[in-house]
């Protein structure tokens, strides 16, 4: 008796082990074999690769059970091994597809590592196998473990941050993401979530102050520009929204976003064209002035009293007025019929700048502040690493609620990034899932 608890142990263990083996190196090498057959034979090569695949496979298998039969209560006859080749083929897939888009969505963090993979690869089909063994500890063993995973699974998968989000967030510029939550305030982007926001801040009474609403439009030569990574290509250096995140729309145009402005840039001979507003101005308004960009005429420049001016620009923007700006020299519009912004309003923006005064008046005080004045604003600086993070508000604003704001500004969280940036027009099955997940 003892000698055949033995010979099944032994029996149990070879079938463990075969399947392992099978799905440790079986199964990627079908999965490269229809890969190859994709690549090589197109449409079709699929069609015929796969069902071979899964048939070497299933030989493989049908080995294994036929020559462990009794450590297995589906060995006895020929269609029972027949489904214990399904059941284990089958569901061991679907774990191994689960696991294997887990890792390399870098949720355990071992898609890097070869032998992790190779170890984890084979445990899926050793786990089916071992809830169809003979003998209840074996099965209730096999069968708690996998539950565990696969909870651990869907845990972990909750808690994750998507392969195609972790892409966006590499691209989003956040070393000057910065946010904060001003009392008696609210961000008029309110993609951050909540009172959280960056850029412009508006008083929670709504009728206090207008939003600010103003265009610009400023050219830069393509000489000067630089090659970002991503759908940013091509991006104008000085003229705005260099350093923003960019989201390429289906028609091919590239849609820019930083903390306070957003818009798009355009070619114009020699010279990029960047036509960008703060997030209050709607991005369709900004699509459209971008569309209608044109160099300034004759005419255009009487009007704006820029006769002789190079590299003027114009668009075409139903319900407002031009003005010649300084520097970078452009065009800022602002809605005719709207008054200029009370000077309540507060802004928070970045810079990767050493001069965290920028030629205003001045004042350093405790705590790694600077007090800044310049004509009908005022506010404070502060400098984390290589980031000066400048609160600025009108001369009505506290000057106190101005510092304790410049104080509370914070890197933005991974989660608030991307709550304010576009959602991805499409999402995998495992977004869909994670998603779900999470509520």
């Amino acid at each position: 008796m003892d000698d055949d608890a033995a010979r099944r142990r032994a029996r149990m263990v070879a079938q463990l082990a075969a399947t392992w083996t099978i799905g440790a190196f079986g199964l990627p090498a079908a999965a490269g074999v229809v890969a190859l057959a994709a690549y090589t034979g197109g449409s079709g090569g699929p069609m015929v690769a796969g069902p071979l695949a899964a048939g070497v496979l299933g030989i493989l298998l049908w080995l294994t059970i036929s020559g462990t039969a009794t450590a297995s209560v589906l060995g006895g006859t020929i269609p029972m091994r027949v489904l214990w080749v399904l059941l284990v083929l089958g569901p061991g897939t679907v774990l191994w597809g689960f696991g294997w888009a887990l890792t390399a969505g870098s949720v355990f963090g071992i898609a890097g590592d070869a032998w992790l993979v190779l170890l984890c690869g084979g445990l899926p089909f050793a786990f089916v196998a071992g809830v169809l063994l003979r003998g209840r500890l074996a099965r209730t063993a096999a069968t708690g473990t996998v539950v565990v995973l696969t909870v651990a699974g869907f845990v972990a998968l909750a808690a994750s941050t998507p392969t195609a989000a972790q892409e966006r967030l590499g691209q989003a510029g956040r070393e000057t993401l910065y946010v904060v939550s001003i009392p008696g305030y609210r961000p008029m982007d309110t993609s951050y979530g909540g009172h959280v926001g960056a850029g412009g801040f508006i008083s929670e009474v709504p009728e206090v102050i207008p939003p600010q609403r103003w265009i610009t439009i400023v050219a830069s030569p393509r000489g000067a520009a630089v090659d970002e990574p991503g759908p940013c290509g091509e991006t104008a250096r000085g003229a705005g929204l260099d350093g923003a995140g960019c989201t390429a729309e289906p028609d091919g145009w590239i849609y820019r976003r930083d903390g306070s402005e957003h818009g798009y840039q355009v070619t114009s001979g020699e010279l990029l064209v960047v036509v960008a507003g703060p997030h209050a101005v709607d991005r369709q308004v900004l699509r459209a002035a971008a569309a209608t960009v044109h160099s300034a005429t004759p005419a255009e420049l009487s009007a704006l009293n820029a006769v002789g001016k190079e590299g003027i620009h114009m668009a075409d923007v139903p319900g407002y007025i031009a003005h010649v700006r300084g520097e970078p020299p452009g065009v800022t519009m602002e809605p005719a019929n709207v008054p200029p912004p009370q000077n309540l309003l507060i802004d928070l923006s970045t810079a990767l700048t050493v001069d965290m005064c920028g030629g205003a008046d001045c004042t350093t005080e405790p705590d790694g502040l600077v007090y800044r004045r310049t004509d009908g604003r005022h506010g404070y600086v502060v400098r984390h690493g290589r980031v000066n993070i400048s609160v600025m508000g009108g001369l009505a604003v506290d000057r106190t609620l101005l510092r304790r704001a410049a104080l509370d500004a914070r890197p933005a969280t991974d989660e608030e990034i991307l709550g304010s940036m576009p959602p991805v027009p499409e999402q995998s099955f495992l977004e869909r899932l994670r998603a779900r997940l999470r509520g």
